[in-house]
């Protein structure tokens, strides 16, 4: 009880706050490094937020925090074309395909990260 759990408005962090911790105040803020920095400034106690941008928190400030286990949901991301457009699916569907197949998913996303990428 007591405890304040930061989480960026708008996303699923805030229903799984809501949902899984009834005792403790959620403190919403407008950007995912506003959560960051009331975290490290002591302004919340924990954090919610997704798997990527959790470790590339740790990856900066993780000598002072710590990731928790075990997941609270799961998210899949995916990509909308219109219905009924076979030219749009195709290019998405190539262009997907070229980049993983390429590995430059993964060295992109290292790049942008700085770890590798977790098996898909």
């Amino acid at each position: 009880a007591g405890m304040k759990i930061g989480v960026p408005r708008g996303g699923t962090a805030e229903d799984i706050a809501a949902k899984n911790t009834p005792n403790a105040t959620v403190v919403r803020f407008n950007t995912v490094n506003d959560a960051f920095l009331a975290l490290k400034s002591g302004q919340v106690d924990t954090q919610i937020m997704d798997s990527l941008q959790d470790s590339a928190f740790l990856a900066k400030e993780g000598a002072d925090f710590r990731n928790l286990p075990g997941n609270w949901s799961y998210e899949e991301i995916c990509i909308g074309v219109p219905s009924g457009d076979p030219d749009w699916l195709r290019i998405v569907d190539t262009f997907v395909r070229q980049l993983v197949g390429s590995g430059e998913d993964a060295r992109l996303f290292k790049s942008y990260f700085g770890y590798p990428m977790p098996p898909l």
